[in-house]
């Protein structure tokens, strides 16, 4: 390839990869404007999950149980319930 031809191929690539380069700096740019609007309002906080509610009752009984397997577990001589 002739010198000439080349350096007016880099040239041209040269100006082609700058224009490239200021679309991509005002793309970053309006990005990062609209970031910093949105960081100024409250941030949403992540949804919780509803916790289920035990009854009294249903605690009792639970307790109960728990109760019997570690008896039974004493009894049988382990240390877990494992």
């Amino acid at each position: 390839m002739h010198p000439y031809t080349r350096t007016a191929l880099l040239t041209h690539a040269l100006v082609g990869y700058e224009e490239r380069k200021a679309e991509i700096t005002e793309a970053i740019a309006n990005i990062r404007a609209t970031l910093d609007g949105k960081m100024t309002t409250a941030q949403p906080q992540p949804a919780t999950r509803k916790r289920r509610t035990i009854s009294p009752a249903a605690r009792k009984r639970m307790a109960l149980l728990m109760k019997q397997r570690w008896a039974k577990a004493k009894k049988a001589g382990r240390k877990g319930l494992g």
